[in-house]
């Protein structure tokens, strides 16, 4: 009785997370998450810190659902790195705050944010695929759960309004479909040109 008990919560709680991820809508598969081959294999993290603008992302990602994005990375006293997370959304400043911290991959970080139970037991993955540290940086996230996985992706820029950006953004939309398969109709191109970018509400949240 009290086996059946067990089998009955944890068939519940399964069927709970099972929902949880399509409401979030991530790219989630079955599989585990494997390793991946670093294009820029040694990270001078000194030269990646400082901020980028995301100029693709997942169009599925959760919690992000604006414009001119933002991600600025500064390293703390303990030695994680502190990262800010900005977006314009419908006129309003979104702000997210959190943590990255190192792991015996250089070219990957545990990243948390805020003190939920969710960030406790689902911490992100950050694994740097490709920066040239000045210009561009893909950033690729997969977790698993269970038999399943989740991914994300990103591509960021120092500079959200170079020339050169429409021919990267070209590029780098064939690249994360041959190297993570991700399709063109999957991503999402983040603007950043002033009249989107304006805030018309003097407003902040932190989330």
């Amino acid at each position: 009785m009290l086996g059946d008990l067990n089998l009955k919560k944890f068939f519940i709680f399964f069927i709970f997370i099972i929902f949880l991820f399509m409401k979030v809508n991530t790219k989630f598969s079955y599989g585990r998450c494997g390793s991946i081959k670093y294009d820029t294999e040694k990270i001078n993290l000194e030269k990646y810190l400082g901020k980028w603008h995301e100029i693709i992302r997942l169009a599925s990602t959760p919690f992000e659902k604006g414009h001119c994005i933002t991600a600025e990375y500064s390293l703390l006293e303990n030695g994680n790195i502190k990262v800010e997370n900005t977006e314009n959304r419908f006129g309003i400043i979104n702000k997210a705050i959190g943590q990255a911290k190192k792991t015996s991959d250089m070219n990957r970080f545990s990243v948390s944010f805020g003190d939920s139970w969710w960030n406790y037991i689902f911490e992100g993955d950050y694994r740097i695929a490709f920066t040239d540290f000045n210009n561009y940086s893909v950033v690729y996230s997969c977790s698993n759960f269970l038999f399943m996985k989740y991914e994300l992706v990103w591509v960021l820029a120092r500079n959200p309004n170079d020339e050169n950006n429409n021919e990267k953004i070209i590029e780098f939309t064939s690249y994360l479909e041959k190297k993570f398969g991700f399709k063109k109709e999957e991503l999402f191109y983040t603007k950043h040109d002033q009249e989107v970018c304006a805030v018309k509400l003097q407003e902040k949240k932190e989330f």
